[in-house]
């Protein structure tokens, strides 16, 4: 066990929250879930699951149910998963000595979101985030939506280091991408037009409305977004891969290739880039070129793209340029 306690936002979670519990009992002494309002039988669930359960009123606003959630904390790290997430258990007991360190407030993990279930390989998203942190008096969140806590832990003058620990989240897969695409939408919408210069609100609110394939207004946040020093680089090579799968979807294949000339330094992404201006080069009839880019064990390794897609976009290419 380590000096940790995990928090649960839930509402309606019973067919998934029993997995997000299961994985946290091995390292967590204390495990809290805040039910805003479940109407199915999760808070029955968790106590017998052993979790402790509190409730709060639902009031659009993510910080505000994770900072009543922190009321509770009795351990001085806490872990923030969410009711459709799984923790690797492993990956934080072998990480256990970063919380020893004095000067580490918060540590960035590597959340998988399994994208799609569709093909023998689903695919699989990674992106850093600090979801685990030390707990004081002054560490709150911020954000109605993709609520932070970063800002509070360098506050502090905490460092916040990057770590191999993973969480698995299965909540963006077909009809509930759109669902909660369509909810971010409608929370950060009027944050974001009452602070435009808050790059991370616009880069999110740009990423929900690519998921619904708003592309006009998509390209014109993310294009911003993919040199905006305040993200992390993570989130500006996402903002470029985003903007420039929402210009080919709108024709502006010049926009595409802009976006896209310079490679990738993680081969994942990379796979990902090619495959996006393999699609463009394939609208000005540039065979040859597209089936250079796209031959490649980068492209075929990409866990961002589904194997049978490039397959068979390879077939057609190399039947059109006579291989």
């Amino acid at each position: 066990m380590l000096p940790l306690s995990v928090i649960i936002l839930a509402r309606d979670s019973a067919n998934t929250i029993e997995r997000a519990v299961a994985s946290v009992h091995p390292v967590a002494q204390q495990i809290i879930v805040l039910d805003t309002g479940s109407q199915d039988n999760t808070p029955e669930l968790c106590v017998r699951l052993g979790a402790e359960v509190y409730f709060a009123e639902w009031t659009d606003d993510f910080a505000a149910a994770r900072n009543a959630a922190l009321q509770y904390v009795c351990m001085p790290w806490v872990l923030a998963l969410d009711s459709d997430e799984e923790l690797e258990a492993e990956t934080l007991q072998q990480q256990r000595h970063l919380l020893e360190e004095p000067e580490i407030g918060g540590i960035e993990v590597q959340i998988r979101s399994v994208a799609s279930v569709q093909s023998r390989q689903p695919l699989v998203q990674q992106h850093w985030y600090p979801r685990l942190f030390r707990y004081a008096e002054g560490i709150t969140y911020v954000g109605r939506v993709h609520e932070q806590i970063r800002p509070a832990i360098q506050k502090k003058g905490w460092r916040i280091v990057r770590a191999p620990i993973i969480i698995w989240h299965y909540g963006y897969v077909g009809e509930q991408l759109q669902r909660k695409a369509q909810r971010n939408v409608q929370l950060l919408q009027g944050q974001a037009d009452s602070t435009p210069d808050d790059a991370w609100l616009q880069y999110h609110l740009g990423m929900s409305l690519f998921s619904l394939g708003e592309s006009e207004k998509a390209l014109e946040l993310l294009e911003r977004c993919s040199q905006h020093p305040e993200l992390q680089p993570e989130q500006r090579l996402w903002s470029r891969l985003r903007a420039a799968q929402a210009a080919l979807k709108l024709d502006r294949i010049g926009i595409v290739e802009e976006l896209l000339a310079d490679p990738f330094p993680e081969p994942g992404l990379e796979g990902l880039r090619r495959y996006v201006l393999a699609a463009a080069l394939l609208q000005r009839w540039q065979f040859a070129d597209a089936l250079r880019l796209l031959d490649s064990p980068v492209v075929l390794q990409s866990p961002f793209i589904e194997r049978e897609q490039v397959e068979h976009f390879l077939r057609a290419l190399r039947q059109l340029v006579g291989e």
